[in-house]
């Protein structure tokens, strides 16, 4: 009988082993998904690039705004503006009717490019650019639900007018830092400084 028992054991033993292995491997990948999870509305993709909108969490955290950026790809050669465009064209516009939970939206223009095109001066970015944005909170830690109806321009040798709309939930909870944060922080880097922010001012300009 002793025998019979060590040797029932050693079998619930490696059941066991085997089991958690077997659950490690099925889990595991889902808990790595997890923690590198993308906070961020689909691509709307058209021949000339594509726009998302993107979040620094993938929750809503304690505090009374929440960091999102607009985020734009061009292929080559095409351009968006700036928000004031030059001699030609007209930066993106977002309507945020829909939502619910937002406040206010501030939207941040990173220091665009300048472009010479048939004598005509135009401001704007070629291949990437993420326009960051402030969203206030009417409830502080409630979760919020995006609506962004997008319209914009983007030109090469012509201009192509795109209207789309994105969605972007984001539950409540603590704050959940996103993969998409460093890039929203590497665009508001590139916006310029407010007179107050600015280390530099101008006293008398002649």
């Amino acid at each position: 009988m002793p025998k019979v028992s060590a040797k029932i054991m050693v079998m619930n033993t490696r059941y066991r082993v085997l089991l958690g292995t077997w659950l490690l491997a099925v889990l595991g990948p889902l808990t790595l998904s997890n923690s590198v999870q993308a906070a961020s509305s689909s691509w709307f993709e058209h021949e000339h690039g594509g726009v998302r909108l993107i979040s620094s969490s993938r929750t809503v955290g304690i505090g009374k705004t929440v960091d999102l950026g607009l985020q734009f790809r061009m292929q080559p050669g095409w351009k968006v503006y700036w928000r004031s465009p030059g001699s030609a064209g007209f930066p993106p516009k977002v309507n945020w009717e829909g939502s619910t939970n937002l406040s206010n939206v501030s939207m941040a223009w990173p220091v665009p490019q300048r472009f010479s095109v048939l004598e005509m001066q135009t401001l704007g970015y070629k291949k990437e650019v993420v326009f960051p944005i402030t969203a206030s909170l009417f409830d502080p830690g409630k979760p919020i639900d995006l609506k962004a109806r997008v319209r914009f321009l983007t030109c090469k040798d012509i201009c192509i007018p795109y209207e789309t709309n994105l969605a972007l939930f984001l539950p409540a909870g603590l704050e959940q830092t996103s993969r998409e944060a460093g890039t929203i922080n590497h665009w508001r880097s590139r916006v310029p400084m407010s007179e107050i922010a600015a280390p530099l001012s101008i006293d008398k300009a002649e």
